[in-house]
């Protein structure tokens, strides 16, 4: 159902055009607006909007009434049937619940498919976040990972009850907002945890090591890996899968300069890490010197500082001073110092910092250049200020 249609045909269910019969230009400007943004929340659900707009005319209510009740009550809205009425629409979860347990008796794998899917973005799933993504999973979801014909046998389950769709071309699902919302809303709290956490293992394994030539791919899974952080924010995941997660899609979307989305995501995984590994953890250094390198962007010079030293100090105890990771640090306190006009400060540290990566990494490994490029552009800017 188009949006136009689905919208004239909630305010004809509500009785809020003038006639019966009445186009959707008749209608006020206020409730198209608002009967567009109930369309969007509802998927545009026909079963949905008959029952929101019977809610409406017989509770003699308003559309933004509707819509604000919908945000804060979706499971009671989704689950009322009026008894006041003959032809009040059947509960839209009833519906979905019915079409559940008719899925759990044939398909126990495609039920958890379902569940899986619940807790992903609805719009394009991909495939290998399932055929991937669940290979370490404690759930019936792994047989995915050996054979395909496991995949296509729980898809042809859900399709037959119109609960997952699959673009063969692209190799995505997609499920109706309103079937993950009547799913999730019937989960008790440890089941939706549980749930949680499988989605945020499977994300982890296939999301790529961000670099250049990966970065079509970190497109690719960005829609779900960030449902995936509201998910671990929702749900207060703790786990180093999530930590790890969250810092490749924060360092992406660094990397893609969209730095006030990737703080949160940076913050949130320096969390995980302090909690789950400690503050003296290399890992944690990782998570330091990355919000570090962000503030740094976003010119936030003093702030960042403070934590590239943070991000030294691990290093230097956890892993010695002559490993790569802390010449890393060192070099990036350096170029802070650089930007700063403490030159002489900045001087000492690279120097320190290109000694370990030539040792460590040889002379004509891309780091090592890199560094002498930064500590060549120094040492210009120390002769441009002695010659002024």
């Amino acid at each position: 159902m188009s949006q136009d249609t689905g919208v004239l045909f909630l305010l004809r269910r509500a009785a809020l055009l003038p006639l019966p019969d009445a186009s959707l230009d008749q209608a006020q400007p206020e409730d198209i607006a608002t009967a567009r943004q109930i369309y969007t929340e509802l998927g545009g659900l026909p079963l949905a909007l008959d029952q929101a707009g019977a809610y409406i005319e017989e509770t003699q209510s308003s559309l933004p009434h509707y819509l604000e009740l919908y945000r804060t009550r979706r499971s009671a809205l989704l689950n009322y049937h009026s008894d006041l009425v003959n032809d009040h629409p059947a509960p839209v979860a009833t519906t979905c619940f019915l079409a559940f347990e008719k899925v759990e008796q044939k398909s126990a794998v495609a039920a958890d498919l379902l569940r899986l899917c619940a807790f992903l973005q609805p719009d394009a799933i991909p495939e290998e976040i399932v055929t991937q993504g669940t290979a370490q999973l404690d759930s019936s979801l792994s047989s995915f990972t050996n054979d395909p014909f496991v995949l296509d046998k729980a898809i042809a389950v859900l399709g037959a009850y119109s609960l997952i769709n699959r673009d063969g071309k692209d190799n995505t699902l997609s499920i109706h907002r309103l079937v993950q919302a009547v799913l999730k809303d019937s989960m008790e709290k440890t089941e939706r945890k549980e749930w949680s956490l499988f989605v945020v293992q499977a994300l982890a394994a296939v999301f790529p090591a961000v670099e250049f030539k990966t970065w079509q791919q970190c497109e690719y899974y960005l829609p779900q890996a960030l449902t995936c952080a509201e998910i671990i924010q929702q749900e207060d995941v703790m786990t180093l899968d999530a930590a790890s997660l969250l810092n490749r899609v924060a360092w992406y979307l660094d990397d893609r300069a969209r730095y006030l989305e990737a703080e949160p995501l940076y913050v949130r995984a320096l969390k995980i890490r302090e909690e789950q590994l400690g503050g003296e953890h290399p890992d944690t250094a990782a998570s330091v010197n990355n919000l570090a390198g962000l503030y740094h962007g976003l010119g936030r010079i003093k702030e960042a500082e403070k934590l590239f030293q943070r991000a030294l100090t691990i290093r230097e105890r956890a892993l010695g001073s002559g490993h790569p990771d802390t010449a890393t640090s060192l070099s990036w306190l350096a170029f802070s110092y650089h930007q700063q006009r403490q030159y002489e400060q900045a001087q000492l540290l690279y120097e320190r910092a290109l000694g370990i990566y030539e040792q460590a990494l040889g002379p004509d490994h891309p780091d090592t250049l890199n560094l002498r490029a930064h500590y060549a552009s120094l040492l210009q800017d120390m002769e441009g200020e002695v010659d002024e």
